[in-house]
């Protein structure tokens, strides 16, 4: 890293020299002293310095607060007021400008160097924090899923573009709503309302996920099928400061899922699907009626419940199971296999 380059701006010539020289003493770049307000703007802007060292008391119509202000507003450069005066008015009003910094002259050294060294560091470091912010955005921006962030109030923070469409409403309009106003969230098969997630990640600090049916409810009252997931947000102590919410516009994948269940409900023979746990996602109106029992009882139940009537997998109960064999092996098997109803009258498939 190169020397730091400084503008002062003093119209004390001979303070302005001296100040000069104990900078360039520091080991910083001092290539040009604005004895006005106006030439602090013009110099500021042209030579792009890491500090400008402002003095608020200026000859001229532009003092330095009003300089510091304009350069800004116009770049991203810290301004550090110099100034004999200390008066509350003329403190409140050099805030506004947002400057790194005040110092009361006469100024020693030490404390010269150290107000410098910490204005540079500190402008450093929110300058990271907004390319990082910055990058974050982007990224957020150019995903396909939709981003909703809050403060750990339930408020919103932060929508992407994708959040905007699906949900019809704006980043401007929803910033600071509760997020229940904004992700209204109900059963597609009963129509009752959904507790929104956030809260339960909130209380159990889990990830979690919406149930299956969850329906949207957009601003203008149309109903989006949706797949989710939240999560909280945490600072570096592991503290949650917010939670983060992405969900998906699942219409494309309802109408594909309700294609095959008719072509799967169109045909004669029996068809269920089964997970990992031998937990029937799925049937169809022809194994329904095989089993002798709807297909809403089914559904959640282990296969070997409803086929066998048991309380454990076929293949501890000394079967062959084909539906283990699929799922060690990733291939189709057949098997003659037994059922039994609830009566215990066996049946072969």
């Amino acid at each position: 890293m190169g020397k730091a380059k400084i503008l002062v701006v003093e119209d004390e010539a001979i303070i302005a020299r001296d100040l000069q020289w104990r900078l360039e003493g520091m080991g910083y770049d001092v290539p040009f002293i604005a004895a006005s307000g106006e030439d602090a703007v013009i110099k500021a802007l042209e030579m792009k310095p890491d500090l400008v060292l402002m003095d608020i008391m200026l000859i001229g119509e532009m003092d330095g607060i009003e300089a510091a202000n304009q350069i800004r507003s116009k770049d991203d450069i810290p301004v550090m007021y110099l100034t004999s005066y200390a008066d509350d008015e003329l403190l409140e009003r050099a805030k506004i400008t947002e400057p790194f910094g005040y110092m009361i002259k006469p100024i020693g050294d030490r404390e010269l160097f150290s107000g410098i060294e910490l204005t540079l560091s500190k402008h450093r470091t929110e300058k990271k924090l907004r390319e990082n912010e910055k990058w974050l955005s982007t990224v957020l921006s150019s995903i396909g899923d939709a981003v909703i962030t809050t403060d750990i109030k339930e408020n919103i923070v932060y929508m992407n573009p994708a959040a905007e469409v699906l949900t019809g409403w704006r980043i401007k309009e929803a910033a600071g709503k509760a997020v229940e106003e904004v992700f209204n969230i109900v059963n597609d098969k009963t129509g009752e309302k959904i507790k929104n997630p956030i809260g339960g990640v909130l209380r159990d600090k889990i990830v979690t996920s919406l149930a299956a049916h969850t329906v949207l409810i957009t601003k203008n009252g149309t109903k989006v099928p949706i797949d989710d997931s939240c999560a909280p947000i945490k600072d570096e102590k592991d503290n949650i400061t917010g939670v983060v919410l992405i969900f998906s516009d699942i219409t494309e994948l309802r109408q594909s899922e309700n294609f095959i269940k008719n072509i799967l409900e169109s045909v004669g023979e029996g068809f269920i699907v089964i997970d990992k746990e031998y937990r029937v996602l799925s049937a169809n109106r022809a194994f329904s009626e095989y089993v002798k029992m709807p297909v809403e009882d089914i559904l959640g139940k282990h296969c070997y419940e409803v086929t066998h009537y048991i309380k454990k997998p076929c293949s501890e109960a000394g079967e062959e199971c084909p539906v283990r064999h699929t799922f060690e092996t990733g291939e189709p098997h057949s098997v003659v296999h037994t059922h039994y109803d609830k009566d215990g009258k066996p049946s072969y498939v």
